[in-house]
């Protein structure tokens, strides 16, 4: 509440990150493959969870048309593949 949602974002997978390097850890002292996965799941997710909040912040007051491409280039009929 009293951060913007980028920022809040970063904590909470800085946080699931650190978690999943805990778990990881874990799995690697009991040697337990399935904590194993968990943890890279958890990891993964905190990562491209904060990507997406930087990326949201970053394009929120852009409009569509600076992402659109209009300058198209065609190539001729005999160009070959």
């Amino acid at each position: 509440m009293r951060m913007n949602y980028a920022r809040a974002t970063q904590v909470a997978a800085t946080i699931g990150q650190g978690s999943g390097n805990l778990s990881l850890d874990c799995s690697v002292s009991f040697y337990n493959p399935m904590l194993l996965f968990i943890a890279l799941f958890v990891y993964l997710g905190a990562t491209q969870e904060a990507t997406l909040a930087q990326l949201k912040d970053f394009s929120a007051g852009l409009p569509v048309s600076e992402a659109m491409v209009t300058d198209f280039k065609t190539l001729p009929d005999t160009a070959n593949p």
